[in-house]
This record gives structure tokens, sequence and C-alpha cells, in this order.
């Protein structure tokens, strides 16, 4: 091997190893990059269930849901770059993270914003099976059967929760004047793949709101 001899050849060799240290950070960070969508929504689920046992944390784990809801409207139109580089915001999270900020206004004794919050995850979510309905919701989000038929399943757990806020409160119903559907009746485990906090999406009792 010949001995550097010139300044020049130094540079090359620095610049080299700057620009494969710079890629490997960079690879490194995407790989473990979590968007704060994902973030605030891991956040809120953390506090889910404690918060259906104390209400001092019902606020907290609301607001955890709205800064994950207001992450996903502010990636309605990413701009090129970002698309390149991110990935793209995800309505599966954005609908659960409706659906449980309903439950938890339930707690909160707010069955009205609770009902806004069911049909807001509905209309994310509607649990089409038809993947070209789904591409009308969900943009830009390729999905696999697979995960069409999960998509599916957690919006029959928010409309299930819906009808039975309707059978107890009717009146919140006769308000909406629309008929929901039926749910399944449990709640699968949301958004695979986007590093969900442990435990995420066990509902419990599937007759209780």
């Amino acid at each position: 091997m010949k001995p550097i001899k010139t300044w020049l050849q130094l540079g090359v060799l620095f610049g080299i190893a700057c620009l494969g240290t710079a890629m490997f950070v960079a690879g490194f960070y995407m790989e473990t990059y979590e968007s704060p969508q994902i973030r605030y929504y891991n956040a809120g689920l953390a506090l889910y269930e404690k918060a259906r046992l104390d209400p001092k944390l019902l606020d907290e784990a609301v607001l955890d849901f709205d800064k994950s809801l207001d992450e996903y409207r502010a990636q309605e139109n990413p701009g090129f770059l970002r698309s390149l580089f991110y990935p793209t915001r995800s309505s599966e999270v954005a609908a659960l993270a409706l659906s449980k900020k309903a439950v938890l206004l339930l707690y909160k004794q707010k069955p009205e914003d609770a009902v806004k919050a069911f049909k807001e995850s509905i209309s994310i979510n509607p649990g089409s099976l038809q993947a070209e309905l789904i591409a009308l919701t969900m943009p830009k989000e390729n999905l696999s059967s697979e995960e069409i038929a999960r998509l599916a399943d957690q919006a029959y757990v928010a409309i299930h929760n819906l009808e039975m806020l309707f059978h107890k409160s009717p009146s919140l119903q006769q308000a909406t004047g629309k008929n929901i559907g039926k749910g399944q009746g449990y709640d699968p485990e949301p958004a695979p793949g986007q590093k969900p906090a442990p435990g995420a999406g066990k509902g419990g009792d599937p007759n209780a709101i």
C-alpha cells in the first residue's frame, strides 16, 4: 500500500470516512425513528387503563391522544422531502386514538363529545373490507389484505361501543338520526409494526364501554 503523499489524498479519505459515518448515523436514526403521532399515542395508551381507574389521569391521557391526532392532521400534506424520508401518517392509529379517547370522555361524563369522537374514528376507519373503499378513506397507505381485515375488526369495536352508548342513552342516538351497524365486541391489537405499547388494544369486557 502506497503512503499518503498529499493533503488532497488525506482530505479525500477523511471525506469518505465522514460520509460513511453520516450514512450510518442516518440509517440508525431512520431504523429507530418513531413519529410524534405514534409516540403521543403510545403515551396515551400507557395511561389508558390507569386513567379508567384513576380520574386524575383522565385529562393527561386525553391530552396525549389529542397530541397524536394533531400530528396526524398536520401531516395530511407532508411534502415531497418528508414523504421521501419519513413514514406516512397512520390512519389506523388515528382511528384508535379517537376510539380510546371516546371511552375516556365517557368517564369524564362527556357523552356528547364521546359520540363525536366515536363517529370521527369510524369516519377515518369505516371498517370496509373492500380495498377500493379503504383507498378512499386512507389514501397513500398501501395496505395488505391482512391489514385491511385488522382495520375492519378495529372499526367494529368503535361501532359496537357507539351502539352500546346509544342503547344506554337513546337521546344521543336521536340527535344523530343514524344507525351505525353491528360490531364484533372485542378490541384487537392496534397497529402492528408501529411500536405500540405493551398490552395495546385489550379492552376487557366486550359489553362494557
